[in-house]
């Protein structure tokens, strides 16, 4: 069984008393490690930590550093942690007319997190900086900031941890192309094109966000059916194509970026007359076609002498909350793409499909 496939965990439950108590944050990490999933990915926001400018929340740290000895008695690796989500409004009205002391603000902010590492046992091993670039959605602030977002990051977290790696994604898939007309996003490979030497130099390692079925809907290839689920799931070409780009890539030393696949999975939120049932046995069939695919695309990659991802990254362990009117709307109406992608729901329920994840985890090959 391979190792370093992580799960994401949702804000709501690492966040406590307003998330989830102990007890159930302990069921879902024991469950997540006995299914072969290595560790887990989860937000430490900017607005969370530093909800006021110069106010730091140490209760609201706290609550971070608590999640993660708990994955880590329970048998979880070291959690990647992603830095500069969350971006509180009074720091996007920086970014946008004082760029400086936006910079100045974000250094405060990763200090703050890194000194609270910094007296923990055991060491943190990857940031991720940032989520989405080619998303104005999840990166509210311009890509221009992202060298001296990540200069800042490094050096808070030099004493903590020297050899830190720091990685972040992108968002691929034909929905982010579409977006592009209503200045929502940047096509991926438009993005990766205008951006490469400074994903390059900047990161070690690029991850690719990619949904079939949600954000990458093959209409033609499935006859402009919507709801054949599972020939959507088992498409990925433009995943295929994207990778091909990636993996070659080296920074101006000649060190090889890694790439990983860092968020991949189906919901169980169709809201068009799906009962519970129903739903969680659609997502486990396109668990199982798209595992199957990726594992022939990898084997491919193998022979083709084509660099394997790093590591597999499956949203989400459990069901994210909806916190905002037009979230719950949305939710209501549309089956919104941010619910329901757990592999458990909220009240620790595990779903069908989490009793293939062993299996269906043995299906591809990791590089190095």
């Amino acid at each position: 069984m391979p190792e370093r496939v992580t799960a994401n965990i949702p804000v709501f439950i690492t966040h406590h008393p307003n998330g989830m108590p102990e007890e159930r944050q302990r069921i879902i990490y024991q469950r997540v490690y006995r299914s072969g999933i290595n560790s887990v990915r989860f937000d430490i926001p900017w607005e969370e930590v530093v909800r006021e400018r110069g106010k730091v929340n140490q209760q609201r740290l706290g609550h971070y550093l608590q999640a993660r000895h708990l994955m880590l008695e329970e048998g979880l690796s070291e959690p990647t942690i992603i830095l500069g989500t969350g971006i509180p409004n009074w720091a996007q009205k920086l970014s946008q007319q004082r760029p400086e002391e936006f910079l100045h603000s974000f250094a405060e902010y990763v200090y703050v997190v890194a000194e609270g590492f910094y007296k923990e046992n055991g060491k943190i091993k990857q940031i991720q900086m940032g989520n989405e670039l080619n998303t104005k959605q999840e990166t509210k602030f311009d890509v221009k900031f992202v060298p001296d977002l990540c200069f800042f990051t490094r050096l808070a977290f030099d004493d903590h941890n020297p050899n830190i790696k720091l990685s972040t994604t992108i968002m691929a898939g034909n929905g982010v192309s579409f977006g592009r007309h209503f200045g929502y996003s940047i096509g991926i490979m438009q993005f990766l094109r205008a951006h490469r030497e400074m994903l390059t130099e900047n990161f070690d390692v690029i991850g690719i966000d990619y949904y079939p079925t949600l954000w990458h809907i093959p209409l033609r290839e499935v006859g402009f059916n919507v709801f054949n689920f599972k020939k959507m799931a088992r498409q990925v070409e433009p995943l295929k194509e994207l990778i091909k780009e990636v993996a070659p890539w080296r920074n101006s030393f000649g060190k090889r970026i890694k790439y990983e696949l860092s968020e991949t999975g189906f919901p169980t939120h169709w809201p068009w007359g799906f009962g519970q049932k129903q739903q969680e046995e659609i997502q486990q069939d396109c668990y199982i076609d798209y595992m199957c695919a990726l594992g022939q695309m990898f084997e491919d990659f193998q022979k083709c002498g084509i660099h394997l991802p790093s590591r597999i990254g499956i949203y989400s362990a459990v069901d994210a909350s909806a916190t905002k009117l037009w979230q719950r709307a949305a939710r209501r109406f549309l089956p919104y793409p941010e619910h329901d992608f757990g592999l458990m729901r909220q009240n620790c329920q595990p779903k069908l499909v989490l009793h293939h994840i062993p299996d269906l985890i043995q299906l591809f090959p990791l590089g190095s």
